[in-house]
């Protein structure tokens, strides 16, 4: 229905589902004020119509049968739908006084011309059947517009922004003003309403027949405003150099400073350029090398991945990173689609290259290169450095073709914005053919800095992560923000040498961001935004704690970015639409389709036809200047930092035996990280499908949930209907909504299944049933050995209900308490909890980590030291007696745990008997008259 009259009642619903629909750009045209509604203080802006644009906007009403106000809003309406982004607007128009209010909601065609627009709106006003019953309810549109004739100054006006339209002037010209509430608008944002209104209204009445579509409503000022806002800068950086160039470069300048990193290993930067050099000529002796010739390369996560990648390059070839643990079928095929001439590997199984018929060459070798080097080329800046494959909608994953100029680029700026050099220590976490990995490693090497590589074991988990870094004294972190909050989970306390973490790959909450101020203050938190085709790094923003909102940033230098509409015109300021980008950094397209690449990176019509990418991203401008990210425009998810089109896994469905037809959506879960769910046609047994699907995608890209349907909903067009699909599976469901467990399992397989419900959000009702079947994944296994405090590997071993019950079990029997020196010895973890044993209660998530650490047999206290230089002598008596108030003040200096099996309790005692312990120790070679 395009048209729709709205009585009182039904205008609260109106902005109810506006809002739903609208999401975060629905607020956005007039950027409210922070703080609460209320009060009636008004301001007013006037614009004038000229003289010939006012005649013919008359006119038009005359021939419409109308008055200039249905003329207005008609062009408010469109106005409104280009600011918020929403076809669908409701206004209120007054032909009357304030009580003559009727709200219209109305679909905006961009396609029907003005003068159908105001047709419109004449039939609407001609058949209003009395004012709107529930003046009050209109403080709830997600817009609070109305239209007025003859406005009589600010008093009594309607609403947060009024718009009013005046009789003609004397000299013919027509006054628009704009009455609005100061508490909830400001003034900027209105007159810049006010400018749009000026320029829509005059070019339409030029030639009120052509689509409302074609015309401008940006004005010329705010238009240069937009353009420069959009562009970074100049860099001033080189554009001749190479990636391996500037590796290359510290290698000579520090060559036994430590390059890489990882476990026992370590790469000083000579050693790492030997180790590259070597496996250059093996490569070199496998076949045709050199400029835009591809390398495959798949290597687990070691200083062997660093290595490969220079020995790549110093063939003066590119490289395509490959995941080892992806599907053979998956692997091959991106082989033969790269066109790669060359395999190098540790971790690709044979079978995977048998059919591929490419050399394999071995990264890992005893034996020696003999002879001289031979001469590789140099790759120019215009040569490609590598190519990424990620998710394509039409079932085939595409190849992203980087060149050096860009990447360099990117790394280039990240080293001087966070100020990297020798001594920083960066942590590798990030998978490479996800190529955020790259950019980390890069950064490092070019940098100076040691890079430390992060094992997969590790990587699993958290308490692993932690140590790695407070051992390494890590500096600088980038992950995803799933991993990221993870850490601050299990192990915040041990990130306080990170002085900067970079997130990406995913949006960042509010409350991570916010999580992250309060446990980590001296560390820094940036949000790095880009895609593949635009080198990884696009727009960054700093953190700042309070923010209300979480912004992708500005974008950087040699590049810009803009938000356009589906016209490929710029949006004003606040108005949602498409983020394009462009610059030094973008791809040289898609390997092997011309076809996308022509689709994906076009002319930009507003800045004389430069090439841009068009992300699909949903972005509008905040008032201070920066980009917020808004959502996806298509289908397409970040499933864990990976970019997934749901139509790729729909297309491998569909090839499974029994599947007549599949749609595979993405379902947000309580937390907000999406699921995807396959909505199948067919007689296909799920666990079927699932095994169908791990054969042939990565992890990420399978389905957690499967729901069989008769057959896929279609709209009149013939398009999946997806509002008519039913209801996916709840993920995420609060903990106290989870079902009970059957009362006949064990207490630890109670437990167990109770965390994995909790986690999975849905029911476990199997002993048997395998935790990734159930729609676990890496992140989630590393949760649950957390809480239960068994190993990683040995939930990816066993992953049932019963198999880690009993793996819990056998580790309370096999590692009881250990006896040591508490550190208040009043204070026992075990049976009883002591004397003076006050009130009792459940572990923290924390708390229980802690607990579960220490009945390890590995040597490990969570005790945090410090040492103070006083500078004077210490009174003994007095620091005593000022230690024993701050226990009785504060009840968790008094706590204990009271072990019962394999579960446990939080007890405050009342009292410390024999108060905190403290020593004063002489220290022989002081001075007797400094501090002790």
């Amino acid at each position: 229905m395009d048209e729709e009259q709205l009585t009182g009642a039904d205008v609260r619903q109106v902005g109810q589902e506006q809002q739903v629909s609208a999401g975060p750009a629905a607020e956005s045209p007039l950027d409210r004020r922070p703080g609460p509604d209320g009060g009636d203080a008004r301001a007013e802006l006037r614009v004038t119509v000229e003289r010939a644009a006012a005649e013919r906007l008359t006119a038009l009403a005359a021939e419409c049968g109308g008055s200039p106000l249905a003329v207005t809003a008609a062009v408010v309406r469109v106005l409104l739908a280009r600011l918020s982004g929403q076809a669908d607007v409701a206004l209120g128009v007054m032909a009357g006084g304030p009580t003559s209010r009727q709200v219209v909601r109305r679909t905006v065609d961009g396609d029907r011309t003005l003068r159908e627009l105001v047709h419109a709106e004449v039939s609407a006003l001609a058949s209003t059947d009395g004012p709107a019953a529930d003046q009050g309810a209109e403080h709830h549109l997600v817009l609070d517009v109305a239209v007025r004739q003859d406005p009589s100054g600010a008093h009594g006006a309607p609403g947060d922004l009024a718009i009013a339209v005046g009789r003609p002037r004397p000299d013919g010209t027509l006054e628009i003003s704009a009455s609005y509430r100061t508490d909830v608008l400001q003034e900027r944002a209105v007159r810049r309403v006010l400018d749009h209104l000026g320029l829509l209204l005059a070019s339409l009445a030029a030639d009120p027949d052509q689509p409302v579509r074609a015309y401008r409503s940006l004005p010329p000022e705010q238009h240069a405003e937009l353009l420069a806002l959009g562009s970074g800068g100049d860099s001033g950086f080189a554009a001749d150099g190479n990636l391996l160039a500037l590796v290359e470069a510290q290698a000579a300048r520090h060559p036994q400073a430590p390059a890489v990193r990882c476990g026992e290993q370590t790469l000083t930067y000579a050693e790492l350029d030997a180790a590259a050099e070597a496996l250059a000529r093996r490569i070199a002796a496998a076949g045709p090398l050199g400029p835009d010739r591809v390398v495959a390369f798949a290597c687990v996560r070691s200083e062997m991945m660093v290595v490969t990648l220079l020995a790549i390059l110093k063939t003066g070839s590119a490289f395509l990173p490959l995941d080892p643990e992806q599907p053979d079928h998956r692997l091959a095929g991106l082989i033969r689609d790269s066109g790669a001439v060359v395999v190098v590997t540790d971790g690709i199984p044979g079978n995977a290259l048998a059919e591929t018929g490419v050399p394999v060459v071995a990264a890992r070798t005893s034996s020696t290169a003999q002879g001289d080097a031979p001469a590789f080329p140099a790759a120019g800046p215009r040569d490609l450095a590598y190519v990424v494959y990620t998710s394509g909608s039409t079932g085939t994953p595409k190849g992203v073709m980087v060149e050096h100029r860009g990447i360099v680029n990117t790394v280039l700026f990240r080293i001087g914005y966070y100020g990297l050099g020798p001594d920083s220590r960066v942590l590798q976490v990030d998978p490479l053919h996800a190529d955020a990995g790259i950019s980390d490693v890069f950064t490092a090497l070019a940098a100076g800095a040691p890079l430390v590589v992060i094992t997969r074991d590790q990587l699993l988990d958290p308490d692993e992560v932690a140590a790695v870094i407070q051992r390494e004294g890590i500096t600088h972190a980038q992950m995803v923000p799933s991993l990221y909050q993870l850490l601050l989970d299990y192990a915040g306390p041990a990130l306080r040498s990170v002085r900067q973490v970079v997130l990406g790959g995913e949006r960042i909450t509010e409350a991570l961001a916010a999580r992250h101020a309060r446990l980590l203050p001296g560390s820094d938190l940036f949000n790095e935004y880009g895609p593949s085709e635009d080198s990884v790094l696009s727009t960054l923003h700093r953190l700042v704690p309070g923010e209300e909102t979480v912004p992708i940033g500005r974008p950087l230098p040699d590049r810009w970015a803009d938000v356009l509409d589906e016209d490929g015109r710029l949006v004003p300021l606040g108005a949602p639409g498409e983020l394009c980008v462009g610059g030094v950094g973008l791809a040289r397209g898609y390997l092997g389709s011309p076809e996308l690449t022509a689709r994906r990176f076009v002319a930009h019509p507003e800045r004389d036809g430069a090439r841009m990418y068009r992300t699909g991203d949903l972005a509008r401008w905040l008032p201070d200047g920066t980009l917020c990210y808004l959502g996806r425009i298509d289908d397409q998810v970040k499933i864990r930092g990976n970019r997934v089109e749901p139509g790729e896994t729909a297309a491998v469905l569909e090839l499974a035996p029994e599947v007549r037809a599949c749609a595979v959506v993405a379902a947000p879960g309580a937390s907000g990280e999406p699921r995807l769910v396959a909505y199948v046609v067919g007689g296909a047994a799920h666990s079927d499908l699932r095994a169908f699907a791990a054969e042939r995608l990565p992890a990420f890209m399978v389905p957690e949930a499967f729901v069989t349907v008769d057959a896929l909903p279609l709209s009149p067009s013939g398009k999946l209907d997806r509002r008519a699909l039913p209801d996916a599976p709840v993920f995420d469901a609060p903990a106290s909504d989870a079902p009970a467990v059957d009362a006949t399992w064990t207490e630890t397989e109670q437990r167990v299944a109770r965390l994995w419900s909790e986690l999975l959000g849905k029911p476990v009702t199997e002993l048997d049933a395998d935790l990734f079947s159930l729609g676990g994944h890496s992140l989630v296994a590393a949760r649950i050995a957390q809480e239960l405090g068994v190993a990683v590997k040995t939930v990816f071993a066993r992953p049932t209900v019963r198999a880690v019950a009993r793996a819990v079990a056998d580790d309370a029997v096999r590692t009881p308490r250990r006896p040591s020196e508490p550190a208040v010895p009043v204070v026992e973890v075990g049976q009883g909890a002591g004397p003076g044993a006050g009130a009792a209660g459940p572990l923290s998530r924390a708390q229980r980590r802690v607990w579960l650490t220490s009945r390890r047999q590995t040597p490990g206290a969570f005790i945090i030291s410090d040492l103070v230089h006083t500078g004077r002598s210490i009174d003994a008596d007095a620091l005593r007696t000022a230690l024993d108030a701050v226990v009785a003040r504060q009840s968790m200096l008094r706590a204990c745990v009271r072990s019962q099996g394999a579960s446990a309790e939080l007890v405050v005692l009342d009292h410390l008997p024999d108060g905190p312990p403290l020593s004063v120790v002489a220290l022989p070679d002081a001075d007797p008259r400094g501090p002790r």
